[in-house]
């Protein structure tokens, strides 16, 4: 439903800006914004943080997941690796870098962590954490290139803190 907004043309009021800023809009404060370019800024933030407006749809969380993932893919495969050297090893160096593994974890408490992490549980791409806590998310491409993990997992968790999960992460640990 939508409501009137009183004095469009008026500037931007300080709740407006803030709520802008709290849903990852930055700061706004000095681009003079009106009270109806800020309340439509609003709006379509929070259409993309997966909260329905106007009676619209949430966020699709097939799409959400399908984008992340694909992130994470291009940022992995574009990683370039430190050549591991081995001493004593008579091959050649390992391009793919030292071994490790990589991962995404975000909480589950409230809003859209909870909701997206739920279906992703659901949907066995990820599984509760029990010793982080929330939801994780495994990075099983790349090989043993612990480089290649790290910025895929980078890059899938910058994609969720775009759509709003501002907790989630990258981590990794060496083999």
């Amino acid at each position: 439903m939508s409501y009137g907004i009183n004095e469009p043309e008026a500037p931007a009021t300080k709740k407006q800006t803030f709520k802008i800023f709290t849903l990852g809009g930055g700061d706004v404060r000095e681009q003079n914004l009106t009270r109806k370019e800020a309340s439509d800024k609003i709006q379509e933030m929070l259409a993309v943080n997966g909260k329905a407006v106007d009676g619209g749809p949430a966020m699709d969380f097939e799409t959400l997941w399908e984008e992340a993932k694909a992130d994470g893919y291009v940022a992995g495969q574009d990683a370039i690796p430190s050549p591991m050297i081995v001493e004593g090893y008579e091959h050649e160096p390992v391009m793919g870098g030292v071994c490790g593994f990589a991962w995404v974890n975000f909480s589950m408490k409230k809003g859209l962590g909870r909701k997206f992490g739920k279906w992703l549980i659901d949907n066995d791409h990820a599984r509760k954490d029990d010793y982080y806590g929330g939801c994780t998310i495994w990075i099983g491409e790349h090989g043993q290139s612990m480089a290649r993990k790290e910025a895929h997992a980078h890059a899938m968790a910058q994609t969720l803190q775009r759509a709003g999960i501002e907790d989630a992460h990258g981590m990794s640990r060496m083999d």
